[in-house]
């Protein structure tokens, strides 16, 4: 976490640790394809962009945003015409 300090603004940092002390971060059930999803994203970002980027990213993983929500019911509703989760989670991601 110190780490992160010293990369993001006191203001994004004081939210972050918000969001995790809060007891409302967990990740029983978490889809991890959205931690693919967001690397995807994160590492075709130039280097000055992943910096500015990184607060919103970290928010969105701990607060289960509505993009992750997003994903969620998209897995959801593709999961039914799928046998196998992981390729639905693929197929979401690619």
């Amino acid at each position: 976490m110190s780490e992160l300090q010293t990369l993001i603004t006191r203001q994004s940092f004081t939210r972050i640790l918000n969001i995790y002390g809060s007891g409302h971060t967990y990740f029983v059930d978490y889809e991890t394809g959205f931690l693919d999803l967001m690397n995807c994203e994160y590492i075709s970002l130039s280097k000055e962009k992943r910096l500015q980027k990184l607060a919103s990213i970290t928010i969105s993983i701990l607060s289960r945003s509505g993009k992750y929500r997003k994903f969620e019911q998209e897995i959801n509703l593709n999961a039914a015409d799928r046998q196998n989760l992981e390729q639905t989670t693929a197929h979401l991601l690619w």
